[in-house]
């Protein structure tokens, strides 16, 4: 493989590599590094842990403009550097929330962002397309790391805690990413992409059933369970209400 074919994705092996050598090597430096980054950001004072936070997301920021300025001058439309997806969103929106301290936008967005992270590195698609790491597969792995990453390291240094009675506001940053990538690329226009997912049967589909209902109640499912275990407390006050 060429220099210039790391840079388009070019030559080396095309195929489907999912949890080859490049994928899992992936997951293992991530975790393996979101854990001991959090581990020791915990035990460290609150003026580094912003350092930390920041760097980040200063990282990320300017990877989303620098890796859209290489697709651009490889001669890919604007409209197609603009972030449909929810994870490519998620990629923008993260980093600019932990410059902001907003607690409102991170019970948005922060907990859903991760998840599709995970999900993504659990069952990738179109992402690990080559037997050789090329800038395309590094630019997904670096993007979906930085959404991944600051969510836990936050949650692990005590800076972002969700709490289980803002759970509905997470349901409406779905909505937010359900109507950017399902509702505002044809007044774009851009059609013809299924950048939600509603289409492609993931997870799984039910004959006769629109997908948006089953994708939409499987989401509300694991956003729930997940909030109930970050917040703890939360979720005894809930049930003792009940009793």
């Amino acid at each position: 493989m060429t220099f210039t074919d790391f840079w388009k994705g070019t030559g080396g092996v095309p195929g489907d590599f999912a949890y080859g050598t490049t994928h899992l090597v992936s997951v293992i430096v991530l975790t393996v590094i979101t854990l001991i980054v959090s581990i020791i950001g915990f035990k460290m004072g609150k003026a580094v842990q912003r350092r930390i936070i920041v760097t980040a997301a200063v990282f990320s920021i300017i990877f989303e403009v620098f890796w859209r300025i290489v697709y651009w001058r490889r001669g890919v439309a604007l409209i197609d550097l603009y972030p449909f997806y929810p994870c490519n969103l998620a990629g923008i929106i993260v980093p600019l929330i932990a410059f902001s301290k907003n607690k409102i936008l991170k019970e948005l967005f922060y907990v859903f962002a991760f998840v599709g992270g995970v999900i993504t590195f659990v069952m990738p698609v179109d992402i690990f397309t080559n037997a050789y790491l090329n800038f395309p597969i590094l630019k997904s792995i670096l993007q979906h790391a930085g959404i991944i990453f600051i969510p836990v390291f936050e949650y692990a240094t005590g800076n972002f805690k969700p709490q289980l009675k803002y759970f509905w506001l997470s349901i409406v940053g779905i909505f937010i990413h359900l109507f950017n990538s399902e509702y505002l690329p044809p007044l774009l226009g851009k059609t013809g992409g299924d950048f939600i997912f509603l289409r492609s049967g993931l997870p799984f589909t039910i004959p006769g059933v629109p997908q948006i209902f089953i994708l939409g109640t499987t989401a509300f499912i694991v956003m729930l369970v997940l909030y109930m275990i970050l917040d703890p407390a939360g979720t005894k006050r809930f049930f003792r209400r009940r009793r």
